[in-house]
């Protein structure tokens, strides 16, 4: 991943901070106003764009490329 630039749309970038936060499925979606479906669909494509396979991966991801802060 190192090196490699990000392509994400600016919902998948807040999906993306949400995990990263630890809230839930169902949190980001009433935040997001979108379905629990629709924010698992873009967990999916967040693993397959970064090249992860675990949500811890996903939320070592987002503290080592600044998107979220500890």
């Amino acid at each position: 991943m190192s090196g490699k630039s990000i392509n994400l749309s600016a919902r998948e970038l807040e999906v993306w901070k949400g995990f990263a936060n630890s809230e839930t499925t169902k949190g980001i979606a009433l935040r997001l106003n979108v379905s629990p479906k629709t924010v698992e669909f873009h967990r999916s494509n967040l693993y397959k764009n970064l090249g992860v396979h675990d949500y811890s991966a996903l939320t070592r991801l987002a503290i080592g490329r600044g998107v979220i802060e500890i």
